[in-house]
């Protein structure tokens, strides 16, 4: 385990929040961010009881092998927390206490003797997780901290909401993992239309049957487009879609002969909403065309030539132009976005 000791609370992914903190004013610090290992400032909680806590999120799991803490950085006030334990989850429903030797007992780690002098501790058993607390159990007047957790990336499953862009890369957060979708065919407005929502595709399903994916084709209209709703403006880099080709159990159903009249699909990552029309070039992240079967395979990983800043991302469907049967079908078992 000696390569699985580099700082993972510090990267972009990651999250701060806390039980409480002071709202200090004048100095803008003891804020959950300021809890970071070199900040100058430090997380400060409001209350000065056994029941505060500072939460890391990671993004995706790590392992976590060791903590770090310091003392409060600015005034000149010698505020530090001298014993604390931890607890992690991977969900922040279910929360297992950090017990360390015969696993039965809670383990205590010693804080600070002051205020700048770092305490590191490596854990006898590290464990994975996505969501780490520290909870301070004694301290020096006011509970007040900076840290850091010491590990390294998970190997195995990536979790909800993020996923990797090739087998050997790490894990990067989906943007669209359970946003809000649309599509330009009315008909996936009623009530009654239950087969290949449009939601189907960023549930954080990858399953390329056909019960599990989004259905969108052109009956209604020329240009079929789904669209998801990233929350807020996002610089996105590329995406990777999983589909379904017509194999397995599904290959008897019509659908698979619409699938074929695919020609090519293209993605656009735009600033508004429900377009019924895509034309800016500019806004292309790129395309897959039926060209060496690139539109045939179950994934397809489409990267931008660059970073495109935007808070929706279209995928528009085209079908081939000369073929006797002009209906085709886009389908989308899952759409990952980063």
């Amino acid at each position: 385990m000696s390569e699985c000791k580099a700082a993972v609370s510090e990267g972009q992914h990651v999250r701060l929040s806390a039980s409480s903190y002071k709202p200090w004013h004048r100095t803008r610090s003891c804020q959950p961010h300021d809890a970071s290992l070199q900040s100058h400032r430090a997380w400060c909680a409001r209350n000065r009881d056994e029941n505060q806590w500072l939460q890391w999120d990671l993004g995706p799991p790590h392992r976590v092998t060791g903590v770090v803490t310091r003392g409060r950085g600015d005034t000149g006030r010698k505020h530090w927390v001298k014993a604390y334990t931890l607890t992690y989850s991977n969900d922040t429903r279910l929360w297992f206490t950090y017990k360390d030797g015969n696993h039965l007992d809670t383990k205590v780690f010693g804080g600070n003797l002051d205020k700048h002098t770092e305490r590191r501790h490596y854990l006898n058993s590290p464990f994975t997780a996505r969501y780490i607390r520290l909870h301070p159990r004694r301290w020096r007047r006011s509970i007040a901290l900076r840290a850091a957790l010491i590990g390294c990336p998970h190997k195995g499953n990536c979790g909800p909401g993020f996923f990797r862009v090739t087998q050997d890369s790490s894990c990067v957060e989906n943007l669209a993992y359970e946003g809000r979708t649309w599509v330009n065919d009315k008909r996936h407005a009623r009530s009654s239309w239950d087969y290949g929502p449009s939601r189907l595709a960023v549930d954080g399903n990858t399953d390329t049957t056909l019960r599990s994916c989004a259905v969108v084709n052109n009956q209604e209209v020329d240009e079929p487009l789904w669209m998801v709703d990233l929350g807020k403006r996002k610089e996105v880099r590329g995406l990777v879609v999983f589909t379904w080709q017509g194999r397995g159990q599904d290959e008897r159903t019509l659908y698979r002969d619409y699938v074929f009249g695919l020609d090519r699909l293209t993605v656009y990552v735009e600033r508004e909403r429900r377009l019924e029309r895509l034309t800016d070039q500019h806004r292309v992240c790129g395309s897959v065309t039926r060209l060496n079967n690139a539109l045939f395979r179950e994934r397809m990983h489409v990267e931008c030539p660059q970073p495109i800043t935007g808070r929706f991302v279209y995928i528009k469907a085209g079908g081939v132009a000369n073929r006797w049967h002009r209906v085709f079908s886009l389908v989308l078992c899952e759409v990952m976005v980063y």
